[in-house]
């Protein structure tokens, strides 16, 4: 008697028409009588149990009125809730995939890649969706890393210049003329001159009528550059 594996059960051939005494068996192990055809289907397969079926939410796990992690595509670990995400985009994940340890992980390139790959599988990876990522990763790594220095104002990043300017200013130079002549002069180099508004400023508050300050240079005025 040969023999052959058909999906879950082994199939028999019988020399003999009717096969007698060989019972036909079904997927559920019950009797139904004998062959009419040569062909006896035995039990011998892998039981129902033990196939194995794919993931669906139908008969899976309860999620209760919540909407499954988008990672995790289940229950998660821990609470799920809603995270938002600049420009107003939003996804719901357990408590793992929400916290700052996962998204700051591996400089935050753990958290921006699944959601992307979540979102392309599903064909909603938007360009909204896409700059809500980057710029999410970008806030994480200023924060990991601290704000970067301030830029300071022209007062304090040009603190000689001031006070030269303050000194040609107490001899009676011209507000102008002061003005002009170190603009041009610091222009020449590399560094940016400070603005005429902040030069301004400097005038305004006229530090060199409150009476002598330290380093503040009497320069002579001459003839502009």
């Amino acid at each position: 008697m040969a023999t052959g594996i058909s999906g879950r059960f082994r199939l028999s051939s019988c020399p003999t028409w009717d096969c007698p005494g060989v019972p036909f068996v079904t997927g559920h192990g019950t009797r139904t009588g004998r062959s009419r055809d040569g062909w006896v289907l035995s039990g011998h397969g892998p039981a129902r149990e033990d196939a194995v079926v794919p993931k669906s939410f139908y008969k899976g796990e309860r999620l209760g009125s919540r909407p499954p992690c988008a990672i995790c595509m289940g229950r998660g670990e821990g609470e799920r809730a809603r995270l938002v995400l600049p420009g107003g985009v939003s996804v719901w994940l357990c408590a793992a995939h929400r916290s700052l340890e996962f998204q700051r992980s591996r400089a935050g390139r753990d958290f921006h890649l699944s959601l992307r790959y979540v979102w392309a599988a599903a064909g909603c990876l938007t360009a909204r969706r896409e700059r809500a990522l980057r710029v999410h990763r970008e806030r994480l790594l200023r924060e990991a890393t601290g704000p970067p220095p301030r830029s300071r104002p022209g007062s304090y990043s040009w603190p000689e210049l001031r006070r030269e300017a303050e000194g040609m200013w107490a001899q009676g130079a011209p507000l102008r003329q002061v003005i002009d002549r170190l603009r041009t002069r610091v222009a020449r180099g590399e560094a940016r001159p400070p603005s005429r508004t902040t030069m301004y400023r400097w005038f305004g508050e006229a530090r060199w009528r409150a009476g002598p300050r330290d380093g503040v240079a009497l320069a002579r005025v001459g003839p502009g550059p």
